[in-house]
């Protein structure tokens, strides 16, 4: 029979092991183009080795897509650095 924790315990599980975030994953989202509100597309293109297998490629920065999206941002881009 399992037992039913305690409020606060229960309130204060963000995931599935019991912890909340860490500190790198709080920094990752503050460093990251997406939560800031930045969608950058057509980064790498895929090429075919010799044997037959695929490889991206990084592409140019003159034919990579970035568009602005402040409606989506979740941190402020003076946050973020």
């Amino acid at each position: 029979m399992r037992r039913c924790p305690h409020p606060a315990t229960k309130a204060s599980k963000a995931n599935k092991h019991g912890r909340g975030s860490g500190h790198t994953t709080i920094r990752s989202m503050l460093q990251s183009r997406r939560y800031v509100g930045k969608t950058r597309w057509n980064t790498t293109k895929w090429k075919k080795t010799s044997s037959g297998t695929r490889k991206p490629v990084p592409r140019p920065e003159s034919e990579q897509v970035i568009q602005q999206h402040p409606e989506l941002a979740i941190v402020d881009p003076d946050t973020s650095a």
